[in-house]
């Protein structure tokens, strides 16, 4: 076995031309599919998941206590107040560790 035969036998010049892709236009069909089946999802997820994680994280920034309608915006307040508390740090290892308060 040589190395001439191991070089195909074909070369660029009677290659045939490879042939280019071209989009398809869009068209209504195509274009309520993307919609049906990409945008009711995506507008299924933001409203059960996104929203009410964002609305969580609004609601985590205020005094609202949840009883009243008065609630006043205060910013990271509830957050240092959470972080320079002591027994806020270990409630949730005691309810992690399975122990009952009785």
């Amino acid at each position: 076995m040589t190395a001439s035969s191991l070089v195909p036998l074909t070369d660029a010049a009677t290659a045939p031309p490879s042939r280019r892709r071209s989009r398809r236009p869009l068209t209504f069909d195509r274009v309520s599919f993307f919609l049906v089946f990409l945008g009711l999802p995506l507008a299924l997820f933001l409203f059960i998941v996104v929203w009410p994680f964002a609305q969580a994280i609004w609601y985590s920034m205020t005094d609202w206590t949840g009883f009243t309608p008065d609630m006043s915006f205060v910013g990271l307040d509830n957050y240092q107040k959470l972080i320079h508390d002591d027994m806020a740090k270990w409630i949730p290892i005691v309810k992690a560790s399975g122990a009952t308060a009785n």
